[in-house]
Order: structure tokens, then C-alpha cells, then sequence
């Protein structure tokens, strides 16, 4: 079971490690075994001094994909901001980021 803290959108629920190839790669697995499994992948890799992360969320359903958009990017800000030293502002980025994403429609 993964950690709720992982999460600064407070979300609860099981996943599963499937891949840990320190400080590489990282595959996981949420909700296994139901309907709403999906796996999270990231790749961190070197580019000169900086670092580039690639995250990639599969299996996720059509009619919400505004709030998953809205989520990541959110979740990643935050991730920006803890480097920092800031704390998370989740809830206030996602509320204003997902009508934007909606307005971009599922082609």
C-alpha cells in the first residue's frame, strides 16, 4: 500500500509498487484490481545540470479527464513549490486550473 501523504490533493486509496529503479524510474499501480486501476509511470533523467521528470497516468476515464489535467499539473506545481521550501496550495491551483482543462474537451 502507498502512503495518503504521497498525495497533496489529500486523495486515499491502494496502489501498488510494481517497478523501483532508484532514482530512474518509478511504476505504479492505483486502485489494483478494480474497474478504476490505472498505472502512474516516471522517468527522471539528467540533462546537463537539470533534471527532467515525464510522468504518465494510464487507464484514466474520458468524462473526468479535465480534473486529472487539472490534478497533475496542480500536484507537479506543488511539486515545485516543496522544493523551495513552500507549502502546498492543491485544493486553490486545482480549482482554478480545471475549468480551463474542461474547456479544452476530449477529441
Amino acid at each position: 500500500m502507498l502512503d495518503q501523504r504521497l498525495w497533496t490533493s489529500s486523495w486515499t486509496g491502494p496502489g501498488r509498487i510494481e517497478t523501483c529503479e532508484p532514482p530512474r524510474h518509478l511504476l505504479l499501480t492505483m486502485e489494483p484490481g478494480t474497474d478504476e486501476q490505472t498505472e502512474i509511470e516516471a522517468w527522471l533523467t539528467e540533462e546537463g545540470r537539470k533534471t527532467r521528470l515525464v510522468v504518465e497516468e494510464r487507464g484514466l476515464p474520458l468524462a473526468p479527464l479535465h480534473h486529472y489535467g487539472a490534478g497533475w499539473q496542480a500536484h507537479l506545481e506543488d511539486l515545485g513549490r516543496s522544493l523551495r521550501g513552500y507549502g502546498s496550495i492543491w485544493h486553490d491551483r486545482w480549482t482554478e486550473l480545471a475549468p480551463g482543462y474542461e474547456q479544452l474537451g476530449v477529441q
